[in-house]
């Protein structure tokens, strides 16, 4: 979510909220050229830690949320540049069991 100043004026009839820098329409934020816009990143996927974010367009500052971006003169996408698995969710490595060890260890059952 993006930090693009305090309400100036809100049209209800159009949708439209403007700020002190920026405005807002259809759900989507708009800043312009020069405008500093406050990011408060993280990952919606449970149990992943992102470690890091760049910007398809300038540079982000800041070591962690929220970080700060000045718009350049171009649209923005703003990427993880790596994702960790928490430990707690880490997958445990396969067993595998051939047929007849299968049929020793309860896995399943012989048919007479």
């Amino acid at each position: 979510m993006a930090c693009v100043g305090s309400i100036s004026k809100e049209y209800n009839v159009s949708g439209i909220t403007f700020y002190t820098s920026g405005l807002k329409f259809g759900g989507v934020l708009y800043a312009t050229t020069g405008d500093e816009v406050s990011l408060t990143l993280g990952s919606s996927r449970i149990g992943y830690t992102v470690e890091g974010y760049e910007a398809s367009a300038d540079t982000l500052s800041g070591t962690a949320s929220p970080y700060t971006l000045t718009m350049p003169s171009a649209n923005v996408t703003i990427n993880a540049t790596s994702m960790t698995l928490a430990p707690s969710r880490a997958m445990a490595p396969l067993k595998v069991h051939t047929p007849s060890a299968m049929l020793t260890t309860g896995h399943a059952s012989a048919k007479t």
